[in-house]
């Protein structure tokens, strides 16, 4: 799991915004986040907290709970408790005060970031809802979770902050799985020499310029390209929102052909803003099985919204790794000008070609 401080936007603003569907990995992250914010907040300020998505706010790269309470019939989160309060707010003049109130709200918090909508009928959840691929023993998994932290029963509920950590830490392992190591992986160690070559191309592209734009902005992300069989590599910063164009850059594009054949990759390319969007088009040499309009990458602008991959009509398609290791056995692909939302949070692979590119989200980046 990545670190909060790569995945989630800076802003002072709500975290739940209604329509708005998270990724159940980002969601649990958030969730993780709510959950030690509470566990900060003494047993006597309970009351203080509203139930109320809306006032769960960014603070930074943290969580902060608006407590300015006005008690008032117009004010919006008391109008919000209206609707999501558990049910014993009808009959206990305590509900406030209790810890159960809590995690039920945090779990509620889970749901809402998932469906976006608020948890109204929070018993009602379908596959349909989550932009996340999950399985159907994944997806019963999860209801088990939210049907015990929503119940209507107070017993039935989460009873600690230990339990509920406890039970999403085992939720997040159960949806996402450890990956065994593929052949690749496991034969490395016997080839150094390709160790050493994977080493040298790192540090090339870490020395060379090819950010298609100097300025970096607070989100961007960060696009490796490499070909196994050369040794130069490139690594271009992509701003958000941003279409990034990639394909094959034949030798009819260039004023003369070249004489001889083609030694190490090459990249050209090409950015422009449009519309209050970059975009980008990246022409590489060195690979004839590219297409020349081999594949569309989209970037939206916000985090809520998962990036996706199109592939264009190419000859070979798209092959999206569901893990760092490539492991071919559990890819996808894509072809005939589908598309797909990328699969890891943190580093995406694909292939194009025989083009690799990993893909790597930068929050907070400095020039």
């Amino acid at each position: 799991m990545s670190d909060s401080k790569q995945t989630f936007q800076r802003r002072n603003k709500p975290v739940f915004e209604e329509t708005q569907r998270w990724d159940t990995s980002n969601a649990i992250k958030a969730t993780n986040l709510l959950i030690a914010l509470f566990e900060d907040i003494l047993s006597d300020q309970y009351i203080r907290v509203p139930h109320s998505l809306s006032a769960i706010l960014w603070q930074e790269d943290k969580l902060k709970i608006d407590m300015e309470r006005t008690f008032d019939e117009n004010d919006p989160y008391i109008k919000e408790e209206a609707l999501i309060a558990p049910i014993e707010h009808q009959t206990d003049r305590f509900w406030r005060r209790k810890i159960t109130r809590l995690t039920y709200l945090a779990c509620q918090f889970l749901l809402g970031l998932l469906t976006g909508k608020l948890p109204i009928h929070p018993q009602i959840l379908t596959k349909e809802d989550l932009i996340s691929p999950h399985t159907d023993d994944q997806f019963i998994i999860l209801q088990q979770f939210l049907y015990k932290g929503i119940s209507e029963d107070v017993a039935r509920r989460f009873q600690s902050w230990e339990e509920l950590k406890s039970q999403l830490q085992y939720l997040n392992k159960e949806l996402f799985p450890p990956l065994d190591l593929s052949c690749t992986e496991k034969n490395l160690p016997q080839y150094p020499e390709l160790m050493n070559k994977y080493k040298k191309m790192l540090s090339k592209a870490a020395s060379s310029q090819t950010s298609a734009i100097p300025k970096v902005t607070a989100e961007s992300y960060e696009v490796f390209f490499w070909i196994p069989k050369f040794e130069s590599a490139y690594k271009i910063v992509i701003n958000i929102p941003a279409e990034v164009i990639i394909g094959r850059k034949s030798n009819k594009d260039n004023t003369m052909k070249y004489a001889t054949p083609i030694d190490k990759m090459r990249i050209h390319k090409n950015c422009q803003e449009k519309e209050g969007k970059y975009i980008y088009e990246i022409l590489i040499e060195g690979d004839s099985c590219l297409s020349r309009k081999h594949a569309r990458i989209v970037f939206p602008e916000k985090i809520s919204e998962p990036p996706f991959c199109e592939d264009m009509g190419s000859t070979h398609g798209i092959i999206m790794f569901l893990d760092s290791q490539r492991n071919l056995t559990s890819s996808k692909n894509i072809i005939n000008q589908n598309r797909m939302e990328f699969y890891c949070p943190k580093d995406q692979y694909l292939q194009l070609g025989n083009t690799s590119l990993r893909i790597r989200q930068l929050i907070g980046a400095q020039i």
